[in-house]
């Protein structure tokens, strides 16, 4: 049997993305039995021998949680694809994961997107352990040898084979990060992948980052107030220096309003963005910076009633090809 639906003006888009928050990882946020906890951090705890020592690195896919309410009602805005890090206070974090909101756990065809993704720190000025403790730490990591499965993963960070994401916010650590790439892209002759997330000051050094060949995930996603406040959007600034930029948010309940955050975005760079490089922000973008590759013509489609996927349409039908549905809204 054949259904068919009436647009009436609307629009297909691709399914769009989110990162950021910890969708997938907890179902409550007060609550922590419904979450997945935080990791331990050998800059700050003694990790166990059993875990792997300071040679353990954490995977997120390990910890997932599927049919949440946060990710049910973001799937039904057009949010098809979530990305999340292991949750951690500290510096190493661990490998992210890809995953479908729309799955009802994770043996479910089409559940798991992309298993491993990126390696994700944080440099976060904290009192102990320092700034310069916690950069001396991924030195360390990035120019000699480490044992278990942190090695095992950093070494693909060397080679290129996989991004290295590291969450920051000041200029001056985001510019200590540039000069300790081209330390390790001149010592190892490697070219590394490197992503900035947060980075409320990412803006300051918008040519220096493009130089330096570093994207920049902005979450929250607008660190400037923009127009009339500011003259330019942290966005705009940093795509007219040729970043490429994605788009975050830092809690759950956020999610379902990813397209509204693109379609934000675009209006507040007076005409300078494009509907497609709007969507892009919140789908493409973060699965190149997050080292996320679907196959072609696995992606999801968002079909729409009465408006594209950036304006105040209803979102009234998903075509899912890795899962093998279309889900009727």
């Amino acid at each position: 049997m054949v259904e068919y639906v009436d647009l009436e003006g609307g629009s297909l888009a691709p399914g769009l993305t989110t990162f950021g928050s910890p969708l997938g990882l907890e179902e409550i946020m007060g609550e922590v039995s419904t979450k997945d906890g935080y990791v331990l951090d050998p800059l700050q705890d003694r990790v166990p021998k059993v875990v792997g020592g300071n040679g353990a690195l954490i995977h997120a896919i390990d910890g997932l949680q599927f049919g949440t309410r946060h990710a049910l009602v973001a799937y039904r805005a057009g949010v098809t694809t979530g990305i999340v890090a292991p949750a951690s206070g500290g510096f190493l974090s661990g490998v992210s994961t890809a995953f479908s909101l729309a799955a009802p756990h994770k043996l479910a065809d089409g559940a798991i997107v992309q298993e491993s993704g990126a390696v994700h720190v944080a440099i976060h000025p904290m009192g102990v352990p320092s700034v310069s403790t916690q950069i001396a730490a991924l030195r360390r990591l990035l120019l000699h040898p480490s044992e278990g499965e942190a090695g095992v993963w950093f070494d693909k960070v060397k080679s290129g084979e996989v991004p290295l994401v590291v969450e920051v916010e000041s200029a001056d650590i985001i510019a200590t990060l540039i000069s300790l790439k081209s330390e390790v892209e001149r010592e190892l002759g490697t070219r590394l992948k490197l992503t900035l997330v947060g980075a409320r000051e990412a803006h300051l050094l918008a040519s220096e980052i493009y130089a330096a060949d570093i994207g920049v995930i902005l979450s929250p996603s607008r660190p400037l107030p923009g127009p009339p406040l500011s003259e330019k959007s942290a966005v705009r600034m940093l795509l007219e220096h040729g970043v490429t930029v994605g788009l975050g948010v830092s809690v759950a309940d956020k999610v379902l309003n990813t397209r509204f955050d693109a379609a934000w975005a675009a209006l507040e760079a007076d005409g300078t963005i494009s509907k497609e490089e709007a969507i892009a922000l919140v789908s493409t973008n973060i699965e190149k910076l997050l080292g996320i590759s679907k196959s072609e013509g696995h992606g999801d489609v968002v079909a729409t009633r009465g408006g594209d996927l950036l304006g105040y349409s209803k979102v009234v039908g998903i075509v899912s090809p890795s899962r093998g549905v279309v889900d009727m809204l």
